[in-house]
């Protein structure tokens, strides 16, 4: 039986490149915030979380996604399981996911040259790996820290799921 999974919606970047902050962005009549916890939800997960300033915000300042990501560990350390989907990837589809959380037994999962979204467990192990990344502050890829825990790489034909936008012209690529 799988255990229970906490998603967590990355949503604290400065959307420097969009120009507005995309968690803010309306898609089919929702906001990409509301879209992703929706996402989630239908993932079968039962508690998303928001790794952004109003909700949970970054104990380590300007280290990009990482710096949420630990924020959030720290944040949610009575949850063993913890599954990080960014706010601007708005084709994630629940069965994409679901990939994900029906592979629990390894210490990190996800896609071939896709870092996010991925799960991960969450124990004294990995947040000491990556709050050693983040004290060096040097490689603050999430797929570099995803190498350190061992994390597990999946293959997946739906690769058009795990496209983000970042600018307005992939905004209005979007289908």
């Amino acid at each position: 039986m799988l255990e229970p999974v906490v998603g967590v919606v990355l949503a604290g970047g400065k959307s420097s490149r969009m120009g507005q902050d995309k968690a803010a962005l309306v898609y089919h009549g929702r906001t990409l915030l509301e879209h992703s916890h929706h996402t989630l939800t239908l993932s079968g997960i039962h508690q998303v979380y928001y790794s952004h300033p109003e909700h949970i915000g970054d104990s380590y300042q300007n280290m990009g996604p990482l710096g949420g990501i630990y924020s959030s560990m720290l944040a949610l350390e009575e949850h063993a399981y913890l599954l990080f989907m960014a706010v601007d990837m708005p084709l994630v589809l629940p069965s994409l996911l679901q990939q994900l959380i029906v592979n629990q037994h390894a210490q990190g999962v996800h896609f071939i040259d896709n870092p996010l979204p991925f799960m991960l467990v969450n124990n004294g192990t990995t947040q000491a790996l990556l709050k050693q990344r983040l004290d060096e502050g040097k490689d603050l890829a999430i797929a570099a820290f995803l190498k350190d825990v061992g994390a597990l790489a999946l293959e997946t034909s739906q690769r058009q799921q795990l496209i983000n936008v970042n600018t307005p012209s992939q905004w209005q690529q979007l289908p």
